[in-house]
């Protein structure tokens, strides 16, 4: 029996259950407005100092923001409440933008500490949004450092609204959400995927956005399905192939035994 077809059927749908979650393309969406509805917007200063430079500090509103979500390849249109991942663009109301996963830009093991952050935490005001923002700025920023007053990325008090009561409760929680994650308190969720809004190619630079999905893991990628079902398709052709040829393999047997 020649085994080179079945180990390239192997090989077909060892690939496909193997490859990473994806988000196909080319899905388009456009990302507009923004703003939570809570009677409080907390603004504070970000720092971000990187060893080799090229650092900067800026007052930034810090939180949430639920956008209007229109994907464009089947004109439908959803609120989602997202937080921030990029630190370096400005958000434009009205960009286009592809979908993907969070770990498209950062490392898996940043992508599970977002995931345990956003699935143990539904913000309720704009005190609880604001930390859940801040870590995951944190986190993506300055790995392995768990307080938000000090290190590559930080946040202090900003021109706006200063270190007031409002601050001092917003970054006490923020330390309280990176402490959770630091100790194992609070661990990502199998089955769970952090899934990210990327500037479409063309699109000029735009801020991207992540959101936690419940189900995304769970539902295998175009790609992989079509990998998996032509070597499905394969193995399904090979045997057919092998029944044929068995009698005629069995005969020529015969003779040679006569």
């Amino acid at each position: 029996m020649n085994l080179r077809p079945s180990i390239a059927v192997m090989a077909l749908c060892g690939a496909a259950l193997a490859s990473p979650h994806a988000i196909a393309s080319p899905v388009t969406y456009q990302l507009t407005g923004g703003g939570v509805g809570w009677s409080t917007d907390l603004t504070a200063m970000i720092n971000y100092s990187p060893a080799g430079g090229g650092g900067f500090s800026v007052d930034a509103w810090v939180g949430p923001l639920s956008l209007s979500v229109a994907n464009l390849s089947n004109n439908t249109t959803d609120t989602q409440m997202v937080y921030c991942t990029d630190i370096f663009d400005d958000y434009r109301s009205g960009g286009i933008y592809q979908l993907g996963l969070l770990t498209q830009t950062v490392s898996l093991t940043i992508a599970d500490r977002i995931d345990a952050l956003l699935s143990n935490v539904t913000p309720t005001d704009a005190i609880e949004g604001a930390a859940v923002q801040a870590a995951i700025w944190k986190l993506e920023n300055d790995p392995g450092n768990y307080n938000i007053g000090n290190g590559t990325f930080s946040i202090g008090p900003d021109g706006i609204t200063g270190d007031g009561a409002e601050y001092q409760a917003f970054i006490t929680q923020t330390d309280t959400y990176l402490d959770n994650i630091s100790s194992g308190a609070w661990q990502f969720h199998r089955g769970t995927t952090v899934l990210q809004y990327t500037a479409a190619p063309g699109g000029g630079p735009n801020q991207s956005f992540s959101f936690l999905s419940p189900t995304a893991a769970n539902i295998p990628e175009p790609a992989s399905l079509a990998l998996l079902g032509s070597g499905l398709a394969l193995l399904i052709g090979l045997r057919r192939r092998q029944r044929h040829a068995l009698p005629e393999e069995h005969h020529a047997q015969q003779h040679e035994n006569r």
